[in-house]
């Protein structure tokens, strides 16, 4: 009754009862936590959700209403996205005491994204020739250090200590340690030796950072076919052990680094030596039996 009587308060004296007025209350309390560009996503699936859910009171949204919306969305990536969000403005309504009816997300399955692009070294190196040197160093950035590129964009010069290139992933919080070498190295000593001074390791003529939609559309030029982000996947399926590639992606857990290669390249694995039979069986008598 407390909880009951807070949200009441908290609304204006309306009873939340519906979808909406839950989602009033998460936009209020739990968007403003989430990064910029989370805010922005989960506004525009708040927005679409409402349309379908907005009036309809929590403890009456079913599996089965989820499982309809799932069907007749029309885009099975967005469509599971959105129910992800649907679960976690439920839980919250749950927490704030709005509603006690079960998560209606739980048992209902959704679609994964599997993108399957692998950029090789040759198509690499093609747009590298093509590519004016800020957005070439930022490219060779996104590849060697594995990172997502919104998290290049982010890299100070100040960054750069006690021979390594230190980084906390904005999406997760992981923190990565990698070491200045080899043509890390010498790409990050080219960038320093840029005629602007700045703080920021990728910048434009002015010093200031440059936003990922601004490289995109540099990138989108070249017409390349393939993505930026693509490059984190081949700095994974690129490494010598599924172990550096998830230390170096800082991921959590091996599962997840482990699916994400093989889902490219295919994991890296030597042949079964036939006992007692070393050579090759090439050119042996086509009589002898097999």
């Amino acid at each position: 009754m407390a909880l009951h009587r807070y949200a009441e308060l908290e609304t204006g004296g309306a009873t939340p009862g519906t979808f909406a007025d839950a989602v009033k209350l998460y936009r209020e309390q739990e968007l403003p936590s989430k990064a910029a560009k989370t805010r922005e996503e989960y506004d525009r699936q708040l927005n679409v959700l409402c349309v379908a859910f907005g009036h309809v009171p929590l403890d009456g949204i079913t599996p089965a209403h989820v499982r309809q919306y799932m069907r007749t969305r029309g885009k099975p990536i967005a469509a599971t996205r959105e129910k992800a969000l649907l679960s976690a403005v439920f839980n919250f309504a749950r927490g704030e005491g709005l509603t006690t009816a079960a998560n209606p997300c739980a048992g209902i399955r959704g679609t994964k994204a599997h993108r399957e692009r692998y950029v090789t070294h040759e198509e690499l190196s093609a747009v590298l020739d093509r590519a004016d040197p800020t957005l070439a160093g930022f490219l060779e950035l996104c590849y060697m250090t594995g990172q997502r590129p919104s998290d290049v964009l982010k890299m100070r010069r100040q960054d750069v200590q006690d021979g390594h290139l230190l980084v906390t992933q904005r999406k997760t919080g992981a923190k990565v340690r990698i070491a200045v070498v080899g043509a890390l190295a010498v790409v990050l000593a080219r960038l320093a030796e840029g005629p602007v001074a700045s703080v920021w390791l990728v910048h434009d003529r002015r010093g200031q950072r440059f936003t990922l939609s601004a490289m995109q559309r540099r990138f989108s030029k070249l017409s390349p076919g393939w993505q930026i982000r693509d490059l984190r996947a081949k700095a994974a399926s690129d490494a010598d052990t599924s172990k550096h590639a998830q230390a170096l992606l800082g991921h959590s857990a091996a599962t997840t680094t482990d699916g994400y290669i093989r889902r490219r390249v295919g994991e890296k694995v030597l042949p079964i030596e036939i006992a007692g039979k070393p050579q090759s069986f090439a050119g042996k008598d086509s009589n002898e039996p097999q």
